[in-house]
């Protein structure tokens, strides 16, 4: 299958440099070194587009892939964007090395994941700095490895029989990882398949590349894995060739959709109609969102499009009252922060109102997120990046443009995740402890500074 087309209209074809995967292939028939294979076919998952197909495998620095020979693993470098990475964005690591190096962190790992680090983050700060260590000292070369690097070690191949391993963060697959009923879905769905496997969800990094290590060992006793589901992350397929993987993600794809057909509610949000807002009212929120936080230093926003998804959302109490909980996967919480800021605005309140009810909210949002629930470690203000002011606009910002539109590709992504949740009981915001992990973790921020570099 080279292209699937859902009902929903957002959910459709767009014009590519390779318009199906067998022109990829014929591309890739002419010959090249594992690099330059892996590279193209990094390029073809990351070509997708929200805007044109209406899911996509990866934004921003998110997703990464990898091609394992045995002893050595060329794994795509932190930073790097899928959609336009070259063979020189991969880095070449030690896989003995880095299995080695994770099994002696195991208990430390356990301390992590044992304790209450909202409380002490003491124990993530050495696992994570040790890690990191570890993937430097095992790689060849310039560039940090990717986070993930632990998983794409365990993924095993030799020079003869190469392994190709793709993990993204495919909008559709993440409607049912970042459901209510994840699990259950996947066992009604691939359950009977023991080559398809699922893990709850697991903090991102050190931590999920040691349990994933640990994993590995028990699957591999009954089956070999070929697609490992990940809850609130992501998906890898691993195959040996580009093809094998291909027909998995495919295959994969195809379910989802399937199931989504039969089960997704026919509104989105349960919002048959809405009025656009007059276009002065949307001006009067644009502006008093910029002056209402002058902490941001050399501010940036973004006014979100006329898209007719995002509009939906901001009609929708429950929806509203859903993502006000927090984002879903990592991703979403690096580039649009943890929690968005909703707005308590009735659509038909006046301008005076906005301003009001604006300044209340964002007061309300710094003492729930710095005293109830601090999300810094130092308890110091924590401010969103996206304002939802119901019935009229979403505006994302930050500090310079690239974080206004970060967020802004962010938002996007949740929303088209959360409608497609809708077929699997609804999205599942992180938890709060998993969102202070996000926070604080700073692999994700060193991930982000290389991201607004690089892309």
């Amino acid at each position: 299958m080279d292209k699937i087309v859902n009902k929903n209209s957002y959910w459709g074809i767009c014009m590519r440099k390779w318009a199906t995967f067998n022109e990829l292939l014929g591309d890739l028939s002419s010959g090249g070194s594992h690099l330059e294979t892996i590279a193209k076919l990094s390029r073809y998952f990351g070509q997708f587009s929200l805007e044109e197909d209406g899911y996509q495998y990866s934004y921003l620095g998110g997703g990464n892939t990898s091609v394992n020979l045995g002893d050595s693993v060329f794994v795509k470098l932190s930073g790097h964007g899928l959609s336009t990475i070259e063979p020189k964005g991969f880095g070449m690591v030690d896989v003995k090395k880095v299995l080695n190096g994770l099994g002696s962190s195991e208990e430390l790992c356990d301390s992590v994941l044992k304790h209450d680090y909202t409380k002490d983050f003491g124990y993530v700060k050495v696992l994570d700095q040790k890690v990191a260590r570890l993937f430097r000292g095992a790689s060849h070369g310039d560039g940090d490895p990717s986070v993930e690097t632990g998983f794409h070690a365990q993924l095993s191949g030799t020079h003869n029989r190469p392994r190709w391993n793709i993990h993204d963060h495919n909008t559709v697959k993440n409607s049912l990882l970042c459901s209510n009923n994840a699990e259950q879905a996947y066992t009604e769905l691939f359950g009977g398949d023991i080559s398809i496997r699922f893990m709850e969800f697991v903090e991102p990094g050190a931590p999920l590349s040691i349990v994933f290590n640990r994993k590995m060992k028990e699957w591999k006793n009954q089956a070999e894995p070929k697609v490992i589901f990940m809850a609130q992350h992501g998906t890898i397929q691993t195959g040996y060739s580009p093809q094998e993987v291909y027909d998995l993600d495919q295959m994969v794809l195809e379910k989802i959709f399937t199931y989504s057909k039969a089960h997704l509610p026919e509104f989105p949000f349960g919002v048959d109609s809405f009025q656009m807002p007059d276009s002065s009212l949307v001006d009067e929120a644009y502006n008093c969102v910029k002056r209402c936080f002058p902490e941001i230093k050399n501010k940036n926003t973004k006014g979100i499009e006329e898209k007719t998804l995002v509009m939906k959302l901001l009609f929708s109490e429950i929806a509203l009252a859903t993502i006000a909980q927090g984002m879903s996967n990592p991703d979403a919480a690096v580039y649009g922060r943890a929690v968005p800021m909703v707005v308590d605005f009735k659509p038909g309140d006046n301008a005076s109102t906005l301003r009001k009810k604006t300044a209340e909210a964002k007061e309300q949002y710094i003492r729930r997120y710095r005293h109830k629930l601090p999300l810094n470690l130092d308890r110091s203000i924590y401010l969103p990046r996206i304002v939802l002011i119901p019935g009229v606009c979403a505006v994302t910002m930050g500090e310079s443009e690239k974080q206004a539109t970060n967020a802004y590709a962010a938002l996007v992504d949740t929303v088209y995740v959360m409608r497609g949740a809708e077929a699997f009981g609804g999205m599942k915001p992180l938890s709060y402890k998993h969102l202070f992990y996000i926070t604080n973790w700073r692999a994700e921020a060193r991930r982000e500074k290389m991201a607004s570099r690089i892309n």
